[in-house]
């Protein structure tokens, strides 16, 4: 009796290589033959192919065109290989008992109706892991596996099942091949707890990025299949060296399907596991296959096949007596099929993994759990899904001093602004408004002096609004959350882009207004005598720039509001104690655009202002007799302003300092404008007796 044999032999790149699973088969070959009360009168034989990972129906077509017929499958070792020939079996009257094929797919009897398997589906892991969660008190969990549907249905099983469970999901990542943004964004939203499920190479790929991220330690608990060989860690094909990929993985938990039966009792072939693997390791074919630890899957699947065969021959014999199973034909409706099918689905015995019997072609959850200390695997504890249930083998080693925390304790905190700070800019402020009051009604007084009207008294007066706009900004700039309620603070945002841009175009605008018209007299004479400039062209001027304000300020308003947002400024960990600080700031969606508008607008202003007053700065005429101080003016609001906007950008972290610095700027720009324009003016004017 011929079997048909797929091994996935020649792997190239990432995938999973069952040859080692060969020798196991062929010892379970040999014991069937020799015995006299199983086949008796049979031999049974296995053709093996080479998959190599994806070419299973290859494999099938070359057993299909080479005598003789082979009555059933043993394998495929690999589940990519394997679903295609599962899929192909029934309609070829085949029934296929694979040994280390995992994928959840497989489960499926609608589509695989004649498949079975001695390992575990991959699912097994999923209330492993819960159980796992529910142990350790771990309400939160992140996920990560690569693109493929092999490890994507283990995944999506774990997802459904975890708000059942009243465990959290923090984040689910899906990868092709490079994980690196994906362990980022876990890492960004403070996953403890992580799954990782993929092929070995792009898992080394992964710790390698986990070991430059810092992933690890005390603060994370990563869960990893169990299924990889011993040695994934050892191959040097990542920017990281093997020893920080593997001190990356230190402490991992693995899930891996019980390999051995611990119980160590004699099994049905009359063997010990200790005796079987004395002669699995002196195989003669094993030097050639290599090592796998699945290899007494392979052993118990090919038992279950001897039993399943020697079943159907007595069936046959009592009930089909025309028919035996050299008879066999690829036919999906061969009554010796329905027998062998019948007779798999009944197999019932110990085997080297512990009882094997089948439920729909699976075998009941039977986990592993080991944890990776230094380079070895140790085994801690194991999951039985009949009583969902973990049994302890040794204490699991935490790196810290306790289990790890369900989730980090994640505080977020307002940092506002120095009481005494915002408050002393608020006296500066109100003495600064009080002066510029002060100077306002001296200057309205005082009109018709001649001293006060050469100096253009009407532009006078609009320089000192702006800079009472300037004072109130300092104010508006240093209100927050605990003085003003939440609901008022996006119209304070409004009010105080309002202010900082208007007493800009007010005070400096009208300051540029003379400036430009003493450059006009002085250097254009002929325009200057011809076309006299007056104050209604000034104020003109100063308009223009107030609507250039009101334009952008409400399109602004209109189509990108602003609100009160919290700005990130600082992140601390302590322990396992995680506090967001942040600060109250005005923004909207597009706020640097908006910013940027104003920024380019005044700072060509600025510009152009310094260029007139390097200009004019030799002028010094009775008739124009604020002239060197307007220069004097333009200079002081340029340098301040570059000082200030440069320092708040670079200090935008440090919320008191740049806000002392913002109104500190404003208010010597302001206080200085005045005392250089109106102070002089004072002392010429004499006082009523």
């Amino acid at each position: 009796l011929h079997l048909m044999g797929f091994a996935s032999i020649s792997v190239e790149t990432s995938g999973w290589n069952s040859a080692g699973c060969v020798p196991g088969i062929e010892i379970a070959i040999a014991d069937l033959n020799d015995r006299d009360d199983i086949l008796a009168g049979y031999e049974l034989v296995v053709d093996m192919k080479d998959t190599r990972v994806r070419r299973g129906i290859k494999a099938l077509y070359e057993h299909l065109n080479t005598p003789p017929k082979k009555v059933m499958i043993i394998g495929g070792g690999c589940s990519e290989a394997t679903t295609p020939v599962a899929r192909t079996a029934p309609y070829l009257g085949l029934v296929q008992v694979s040994f280390s094929a995992g994928s959840p797919d497989l489960s499926r009897r609608d589509l695989y109706k004649t498949f079975f398997r001695t390992i575990r589906s991959d699912l097994f892991m999923v209330p492993s892991i819960i159980a796992l969660c529910h142990r350790y008190g771990w309400h939160h969990i992140a996920t990560i596996h690569q693109q493929y549907h092999l490890f994507a249905s283990t995944v999506n099983e774990l997802h459904a099942l975890l708000p059942l469970s009243n465990i959290t999901l923090v984040t689910g990542e899906v990868f092709d091949h490079d994980a690196k943004t994906n362990l980022q964004n876990i890492k960004s939203k403070n996953a403890r707890i992580i799954f990782y499920n993929s092929y070995a190479k792009e898992a080394r790929r992964a710790f390698c990025y986990i070991y430059e991220l810092g992933m690890y330690g005390p603060r994370y608990q990563w869960i990893i299949p169990g299924w990889w060989a011993n040695t994934w860690m050892e191959m040097n094909d990542t920017s990281c060296t093997p020893e920080q990929v593997q001190k990356a993985a230190e402490y991992t938990i693995t899930i891996n399907d019980l390999l051995v039966d611990m119980s160590g009792a004699v099994t049905d072939s009359g063997q010990t596991y200790q005796e079987y693997l004395q002669r699995y390791q002196a195989w003669p074919s094993r030097s050639r296959y290599g090592y796998n630890p699945y290899h007494t899957f392979g052993y118990d699947a090919t038992w279950a096949i001897g039993l399943a065969l020697n079943t159907t021959v007595a069936t046959l014999d009592q009930k089909v007596r025309y028919l035996r199973l050299e008879d066999f034909t690829y036919d999906e409706n061969s009554v010796i099929t329905t027998h062998i099918f019948d007779a798999i689905s009944k197999v019932n015995f110990h085997g080297f993994t512990g009882p094997v019997y089948f439920n729909k072609g699976e075998r009941s959850v039977v986990a592993d759990i080991q944890q990776l200390i230094g380079n070895t695997s140790v085994r801690v504890m194991h999951y039985e899904e009949r009583g969902d249930s973990l049994t302890d083998v040794i204490p699991i080693q935490w790196q810290g001093t306790s289990t790890l925390p369900n989730f980090p304790d994640v505080r977020r905190a307002i940092l506002y602004n120095s009481e005494f700070m915002v408050y002393t800019i608020f006296a500066l402020a109100g003495i600064g408004i009080l002066f510029a009051l002060l100077l306002l009604g001296f200057n309205l007084r005082n009109t018709d002096h001649l001293h006060i009207r050469m100096s253009s008294p009407k532009l006078n007066n609009i320089i000192i609004l702006g800079t009472i706009l300037a004072y109130s900004s300092c104010i508006l700039f240093g209100l927050d959350t605990t003085m003003v309620p939440v609901k008022f603070m996006g119209v304070i945002c409004k009010i105080k882009t309002w202010f900082l841009a208007v007493s800009f175009s007010l005070s400096f605008g009208a300051m540029f207004a003379k400036t430009w018209r003493v450059h006009l007299v002085f250097t254009q004479m002929t325009v200057a005598y011809n076309k006299p400039v007056r104050d209604v062209h000034l104020i003109s001027m100063v308009g223009g720039l107030l609507c250039t304000d009101v334009i952008i300020l409400v399109t602004w308003a209109t189509i990108d509001t602003q609100t009160v947002v919290n700005h990130l400024i600082e992140v601390t960990e302590f322990d396992d104690h995680i506090t967001y600080y942040y600060a109250e700031t005005c923004g909207c969606q597009h706020q640097w655009f908006w910013s940027g508008a104003f920024f380019a607008i005044k700072g060509l202003l600025l510009i152009f202002g310094c260029f007139l007053a390097y200009e004019t700065r030799s002028v010094n005429l009775p008739g124009l007799n604020d002239s060197k101080f307007i220069g004097m003016c333009v200079y002081n609001v340029v340098v301040l302003c570059v000082v200030g906007i440069t320092v708040s950008l670079v200090m935008r972290d440090k919320q008191t300092v740049t806000y002392a610095f913002q109104a500190s700027c404003m208010i010597l720009c302001a206080t200085t404008t005045l005392s250089l324009l109106f102070l002089p003016k004072v002392s010429p004017i004499p006082q009523p007796p």
